[in-house]
């Protein structure tokens, strides 16, 4: 490769963590009704144990997650639920799991310093180191440490070992609470496990869904529909526990679907015995709507092959259908009952509700005997892969090409052709040429094809695709070339996403590896898999490249968003940039990411092992101070007292004084006159170093906080000390660090006049030292008097032949 690129090694906490409340709302878990027997298990399990896995087994739609749910919302357990985006992830879900545990447990200085959590921490090596360490802060606090972990069938198992990669030997107290379908156990653990089954026949199970149909039939709109149709609610809760076979999904249907009107009350007895057959009715149903083989096909394919919620507009444009209104239809009408909505930034965004729906609609029907539904499987699969094969050409067209002639997608695997202008073809020319020119082009469909577009290659049968796509560059060669896909990331602030495609392009080659290996040709793909593990260490070297200062001046003339100023101030892999760099953005940021970034910088200043740096940028503080500006007024306080603390721990006098002085500048006025006081206490402690710029810099920042008598005692005190020291050894640093601690109605009459500054020893030097610097403050009388040359050095007056002209 010409130009290595590079991305992050690692992420901030408030990245990794996943939002459950989507989760919750999903499944309903406010109307969580029963379970008392299986809640039962789990605390006698967490009783009888000192650690272990509970596995809760069941077939699809048997409220598997919705227990899950429960258990995290009414008992504050870690979690993970695989219907996150890219849930099933093994990095995904340790990186969430491993944030929650940190943020409880107060491990941020030693697993996430300065808020950032390193890859290895997602790494089951990493996570165990974690997870010993979190159960020892658990066990001192007598109280068991547990994880909620839905969905492990959906999980990636590294090695063959357990989903995710959880350790197969838990930490004494850890306790796993795991969900997955029936027929995909997990491998065999080493800590105690058990196993406890959801029978839909089971009498327990029956009871639960009697016990919620007579709550859900009762209530609104449900009960008008039943008393208009003379049906009473018992006959229907009757029908449905008889109909369901207790499985819950089948009645979270049926309910959308009499709420909306869409379920007759006088056909709920001829509903099918099953879920399969459920979803078969439907799709059969759908076919004949009109519109459905030009629309309503290909939005349900798009909404199986979609990888996250999507909103009107990207659904429209990745399924084809150029008609809004009719997407609309489709969605908030004809398959509603199977979809969550939920609203965002771009409007409400749709995804099918439950795996069995993205299964059964993606053409997985088991054990098929019917012809019809046979035919019926191939129509769903064929639409499906024709989405992801749309969905990729659409974004490689738009950036414009991958640059060759080589085959499209679908050709690779059997010669499927393709679609939208042949994107597979590319322009002949420089790949991604359009997206090199403008890498704002990413963030079409909010950002979608840079998460998502190296998972529709591969399922699209375009898998080398990706290979290409990772490695375009533009200027193709030379030593200038940029790699167009990680410039389109950084510009987008999602240089996570961007390893998710090195990784995914990594399994690929490991498997073609292992495929050669094992038919003892060639391993070709070995090279590509050393190349993409350079490209994934060579992250953090390109990141720390651009500093706080460069990064500032970035974002203020314009070259780059707030938002992508903000992602790569993140990413410095040392805390004291990334406090730098966090404070220096602050400006720039509106409201909820300002807030956001005071806090990184906050957890990043934590993480600093010195306190002042020196620099030919100018003189530095690392204090948490800073932020206070832009705290909310009832934080202020706290973090004023934190910073108070963290001076008064350092060793030197005077920086101790400069580093209070800084802190009463920012803080509420009536803290900030006491720490005023404790400041100048400090600073005077030392008399070696009380000439030095610095400590007279810091006296000037907090003078107008000092009682005037007070403030008398310190001009003449700092006077005296400059008049009897050698100020030369402050010199170089004499005016840039005075001039940002000056009130801003000083700052004009402060500011560096180098013509004006003392360079060389000598008592008129230090007169003139003491004007330049106190005249602010001084009564003018005094001011002139300090700034007044001795005699033997003045001009003589103008001669009369010399004198200007009036």
């Amino acid at each position: 490769m010409t130009n290595p690129v590079f991305g992050s090694s690692a992420v901030p906490l408030t990245v990794a963590l996943k939002n459950t409340q989507k989760v919750f709302s999903d499944v309903g878990v406010a109307e969580f009704t029963g379970r008392g027997w299986l809640v039962a298990y789990v605390d006698a399990f967490l009783r009888e144990r000192n650690c272990g896995f509970l596995w809760v087994e069941a077939e699809a739609g048997l409220g598997k997650t919705a227990l899950a749910a429960w258990l995290v919302r009414a008992r504050g357990y870690v979690s993970h639920f695989a219907r996150h985006t890219q849930g099933g992830s093994g990095r995904v879900g340790l990186r969430n799991v491993a944030a929650q545990l940190i943020n409880r447990y107060g491990l941020s200085p030693r697993f996430a310093p300065g808020g950032m959590l390193p890859d290895w921490v997602s790494e089951p090596e990493g996570f165990d180191a974690l997870l010993t360490e979190a159960a020892e802060q658990a066990r001192a606090a007598a109280e068991p440490l547990v994880l909620v972990m839905d969905g492990a069938d959906e999980a990636e198992a590294p090695d063959g070992g357990m989903p995710w990669g959880l350790p197969s030997l838990l930490p004494e107290g850890v306790f796993v609470v795991g969900t997955y379908r029936t027929g995909s156990r997990p491998s065999y653990s080493e800590s105690p496990s058990r196993v406890v089954r959801i029978d839909r026949a089971d009498t327990r199970n029956q009871a639960d869904v009697r016990q919620y149909l007579d709550r859900a039939v009762r209530a609104e709109p449900v009960a008008g529909r039943l008393a208009a149709a003379g049906t009473s609610a018992d006959e229907v809760i009757r029908l449905l526990v008889e109909r369901s076979g207790g499985v819950w999904v089948y009645l979270r249907y049926v309910l959308a679907a009499l709420r909306t009107g869409q379920q007759p009350v006088d056909e709920l007895g001829s509903l099918p015995a099953d879920l399969s057959g459920y979803y078969a009715r439907q799709v059969t149903r759908w076919q004949e709507t009109p519109g459905w083989a030009r629309t309503g096909r290909e939005i349900l394919a798009t909404l199986v092959a979609a990888r996250e919620p999507l909103p009107y507009n990207s659904l429209g444009r990745l399924s084809g259908v150029g008609d809004r209104e009719a997407v609309r239809h489709w969605c908030d009408l004809v398959i509603r009952p199977f979809l969550t909505a939920d609203d965002g930034p771009g409007g409400r965004r749709y995804e099918l509700y439950h795996a069995t729906a993205r299964s059964f609609f993606g053409g997985a029907l088991e054990e098929l005997q019917d012809d019809r539904l046979k035919i019926l499987a191939a129509e769903l699969t064929e639409g499906v892969a024709r989405a992801h094969r749309r969905m990729a050409e659409r974004y490689v067209s738009e950036f414009g090409g991958l640059g060759d002639r080589s085959a499209g997608p679908g050709e690779e695997n059997g010669g499927i052709g393709e679609e939208n202008g042949g994107a597979g073809e590319g322009n002949g020319g420089e790949p991604l040429a359009l997206l090199a020119a403008d890498p704002a082009l990413a963030s079409v469909d909010g950002g979608y094809a840079l998460r998502h577009l190296g998972h529709h290659m591969v399922q699209a049968g375009w898998s080398t695709a990706l290979s290409r796509l990772l490695a375009a560059e533009s200027p193709p060669g030379g030593r200038l070339a940029q790699n167009v896909w990680f410039t389109a990331h950084e510009y987008a602030g999602s240089l996570d996403t961007f390893l998710d495609d090195v990784e995914l392009a990594r399994r690929d080659a490991v498997r073609r590896t292992d495929e050669a290996l094992e038919r003892r040709i060639p391993a070709t793909a070995l090279a590509e898999e050393l190349r993409y593990g350079l490209m994934a260490a060579s992250v953090a070297s390109h990141t720390d490249s651009v500093g706080p200062e460069l990064l500032g001046q970035l974002v203020e003339r314009g070259v780059w968003t707030a938002a992508r100023g903000l992602a790569h101030a993140r990413r410095l892999s040392h805390p004291g940039d990334r406090f730098r760099a966090l404070h220096a953005l602050q400006p720039h940021l509106t409201d909820g990411p300002r807030l956001s970034a005071c806090q990184e910088a906050l957890e990043a200043v934590r993480a600093c092992d010195f306190v002042s740096i020196s620099s030919l940028n100018g003189h530095h503080y690392f204090t948490p101070a800073l932020v206070i500006p832009h705290l909310p007024e009832d934080r202020r306080a706290a973090v004023a007292d934190e910073a108070v603390a963290a001076a008064l721990e350092c060793v030197v006098g005077d920086l101790r004084g400069q580093l209070l002085a800084t802190t009463a500048r920012h803080a509420p006025p009536a803290l900030g006159r006491k720490i005023a006081l404790r400041a100048l206490e400090e600073m005077r402690s030392e008399e070696d170093d009380w000439c030095s710029a610095d400590s007279v810099s810091a006296v000037v920042s907090i003078l107008p906080l000092l009682p005037g008598r007070v403030q008398d005692d310190a001009l003449a005190e700092v006077k005296v000390a400059l008049l009897g020291g050698d100020f030369t050894r402050g010199a170089p640093g004499t005016g840039k660090p005075c001039y940002p601690c000056c009130p801003p109605r000083s700052r004009r009459r402060c500011s560096p006049r180098p013509s004006r500054m003392p360079t060389a020893r000598g008592t008129s030097g230090h007169v003139r030292v003491i004007a330049w610097f106190f005249s602010p403050f001084c009564p003018r009388s005094r001011a002139r008097r300090s700034s007044r040359r001795p005699s033997h050095e003045r001009a003589p007056p103008p001669s009369r032949e010399n004198a200007p002209a009036p």
